[in-house]
């Protein structure tokens, strides 16, 4: 198992309870983006246990990237109870999603589900426990290209800039957000802003590679 947290105590707690399940080690651990993505590509772990807000990268691209490079399970276990950002991982068809004020047993039984193929939410937020999770609104996994998509749309940057940083055309960048929109219940730009800046993805412009560009 993988864990991603910004926070080393948070990183150090999760390790203590994960030694406690029979049949899970950690195999490696990392407190940004690109370095979770590294530290994936090289330990292939069977599950990445990950908050949803990451430096670097946003969790939400982070996420995209595992699932779409490995079909990786992912357990987001983050302190945001923002149902936006809640939405958007399932919209991703993450394994599980659990809230950092779940109980220690909570978050053991989470990771014993998932890593045994089944599937765990917290039912505060979502409405729903371990079994057969949704995938998003609509029902449909959102994909990695509409994610890049909603962050590039969150930081300002105009369709036409889009399809240029992502070489497809202006009516493909269109139709990713406007689905990912829908999938995500979002009604308008000032939702999607909301939910960015919760989420970690209003980093400026100029801080870093476009997620579209980033090294699988």
């Amino acid at each position: 198992m993988l864990i991603v947290d910004p926070h080393a105590v948070t990183r150090e707690g999760l390790k203590a309870v994960i030694n406690m399940s029979q049949g899970v080690r950690v195999v490696g651990e990392a407190g940004d983006g690109p370095t979770a993505l590294a530290q994936a590509k090289e330990l292939n772990p069977d599950l990445v246990v990950m908050e949803a807000v990451l430096p670097g990268l946003g969790g939400a691209y982070v996420a995209a990237r595992l699932r779409a490079v490995k079909d990786q399970s992912v357990l987001v276990l983050t302190a945001s109870e923002h149902a936006g950002m809640a939405r958007l991982f399932l919209g991703m068809g993450v394994r599980g999603y659990v809230l950092k004020s779940s109980s220690t047993e909570n978050v053991e039984e989470a990771v014993r589900t998932i890593a045994a193929g089944g599937r765990y939410f917290s039912p505060g937020i979502i409405g729903h426990s371990s079994g057969e999770g949704p995938r998003g609104p609509s029902g449909m996994a959102l994909v990695e290209r509409e994610v890049t998509v909603l962050v590039l749309v969150a930081r300002g940057y105009s369709n036409k800039e889009i399809s240029v940083k992502l070489m497809c055309s202006v009516k493909s960048v269109e139709i990713h957000k406007r689905r990912a929109m829908r999938r995500l219940e979002l009604r308008s730009r000032v939702d999607l802003v909301h939910m960015a800046a919760a989420h970690g993805w209003l980093a400026d412009r100029g801080s870093h590679a476009a997620p579209g560009t980033l090294p699988t």
